[in-house]
């Protein structure tokens, strides 16, 4: 028996499209809505100046542990990755250490060189704090965005866009407590 294709019937959008415009739905809402532009995480805000500081100065924050770290990642990388060029910011919480690095040329690294410029970073904290075992947040920022995180309970991810949500974790209260309401870690409304 031949098969009809019946015109009369209305079209209906391609899947698709509506898989893509429930994501961007569920991205807009995950990051707020489109009303007043404020984050919803109290952390967001500590976590912002943070991230404009380190595009102030080669050095910033806690500057003895920066400029040790920069030139640790100096000497550890080859000549290529241009690691002079890095902008180095830490700060301090309780025993809790906030590591961010701006990497200019970060969208030529593979996933590998992101996870062992981490690894790295982690290991110069460490080292610097004479036996102490510090609660280690690193965020590595290409020219726009964070490419690469690690969080003290040792998940990575990388990729062109990662979220800097995973860094909250830091402005906890000193031990790793949350402010009242939020599970340490996580941001309002996220799920992350």
């Amino acid at each position: 028996m031949a098969r009809v294709c019946n015109l009369t019937r209305p079209l209906r959008p391609a899947p698709a499209a509506v898989l893509r415009s429930l994501a961007a739905v569920a991205l807009l809402a995950a990051a707020g809505g489109c009303g007043g532009g404020r984050p919803a995480d109290p952390r967001a805000d500590k976590f912002n100046a943070d991230e404009k500081a380190l595009g102030d100065s080669p050095t910033a924050g806690d500057t003895k542990l920066s400029e040790l770290i920069k030139a640790g990642l100096q000497a550890l990388t080859i000549p290529e990755a241009k690691a002079e060029r890095y902008q180095v910011f830490t700060r301090r919480n309780g025993d809790a250490v906030l590591v961010l690095v701006k990497v200019p040329d970060l969208k030529k690294y593979k996933d590998t060189a992101r996870q062992q410029l981490l690894e790295a970073v982690v290991a110069l904290v460490e080292a610097a704090e004479d036996g102490k075992k510090p609660r280690v947040y690193v965020g590595i920022k290409g020219g726009l965005v964070f490419g690469a995180a690690r969080t003290p309970d040792g998940a990575v991810s990388t990729g062109r866009l990662v979220s800097e949500s995973k860094l909250y974790g830091f402005y906890d209260e000193a031990g790793g407590a949350a402010p009242a309401g939020l599970p340490a870690g996580r941001t309002p409304g996220t799920g992350r």
